[in-house]
């Protein structure tokens, strides 16, 4: 019964440790970040991503490879997140524009933002929606106070 107990507690494991491992890689030709931390390119030909990562690229693109073979392209300065969506694999922009170049049966979905990106075909580009210019607006508040309800006399003085 025991070595029956410790099979199935091992093999459980396994298939946790199996499936929390990375699902696609990162590389870029300039420095980039992930995870929020500088993931510097020199000597380092490409990094893992897991689901719940969040990509910037810096001042060149930086791409995302897949395990079926797909790739996503962020534009320099674009930000977005890898989610794992059940059997898929979710790519969230959140900032900036992308391209995409999806295997056929690819298991990676799209999004800007909230909004899923219909791929009608293997290739393509995606982007935020454009949204208005942030607008700041600023006031200052005046008090005044009425200490006589008479007009001041006007002088006619030449």
């Amino acid at each position: 019964m025991r070595i029956w107990t410790v099979t199935v507690l091992l093999s459980v494991t396994g298939l946790m440790t199996w499936a929390a491992g990375p699902v696609a890689t990162a590389s870029s030709g300039e420095d980039f970040s992930l995870k929020g931390a500088v993931a510097p390119v020199a000597g380092i030909p490409y990094y893992p991503v897991m689901a719940g990562d969040e990509i910037r690229s810096g001042s060149a693109a930086t791409t995302l490879r897949f395990k079926d073979g797909s790739k996503v392209t962020l534009a320099p300065h674009a930000t977005a997140r890898v989610e794992d969506s059940g059997s898929q694999v979710a790519v969230r922009l959140m900032s900036g524009d992308g391209a995409y170049q999806l295997n056929q049966g690819s298991s990676v979905q799209l999004f800007a933002g909230n909004k899923m990106v219909p791929t009608t075909g293997a290739t393509g580009r995606f982007a935020l929606p454009a949204t208005a210019s942030p607008v700041a607006v600023s006031a200052t508040r005046f008090a005044a106070e009425v200490v006589s309800s008479t007009p001041p006399a006007i002088s006619r003085r030449r």
